[in-house]
């Protein structure tokens, strides 16, 4: 009888355990979405850094040592590649590719010459854009401009983001979940 409520109890707590939704940090979907250029969401660490070192640019992987996940819950780490003299549009500026689990959730853009690079990007979308302004580009890709505050410069700055949404969500469900 003892074997018997042990065996359920095991049964159960597998079952309970077992079946609590993980965030994935292994999938990926079968069509990535284009960011800026040719970079696409969810290509990993290693993959980006190939992009840059064939195209010559000199980066700078700025790590966050964050939650590296337990038996519970999934993990939670966010890098990014920094990248100074980016070219863009045909304007220069600061490109950061944020990654969510080893995986590109994120560009974004500070041009040097923001009015210059706004009007470009506006007149090539057919949209007007200006701060705090968003547009979908694709079913997955959010474009975004705004102003961020960054801390290795004490300063805020204006830039241009485009978010793959997918990833957005699902670093705030783990956010939700696990905060």
């Amino acid at each position: 009888m003892a074997l018997n409520r042990y065996v359920l109890l095991c049964v159960v707590s597998l079952m309970f355990f077992g079946c609590q939704e993980n965030i994935s940090v292994i999938e990926t979907p079968d069509q990535r979405t284009v960011l800026i250029d040719e970079i696409e969401s969810y290509s990993t660490i290693e993959e980006i850094k190939e992009y840059f070192g064939k195209r010559s640019y000199k980066y700078e992987l700025l790590a966050n040592d964050s939650f590296r996940g337990d038996e519970y819950r999934a993990p939670f780490i966010i890098n990014t590649i920094h990248i100074e003299g980016y070219m863009n549009r045909g304007i220069t500026g600061t490109l950061d590719v944020s990654f969510f689990n080893d995986r590109v959730i994120e560009t974004t853009f500070y041009p040097s010459d923001f009015e210059n690079y706004l009007k470009v990007l506006s007149k090539e979308l057919d949209k007007e854009l200006n701060i705090d302004s968003s547009v979908m580009l694709s079913p997955n890709t959010e474009l975004w401009v705004g102003v961020r505050y960054l801390s290795r410069e004490g300063a805020e700055k204006k830039c241009v983001s485009w978010i793959d949404i997918r990833l957005d969500d699902e670093m705030g469900q783990w956010i939700k979940k696990n905060a």
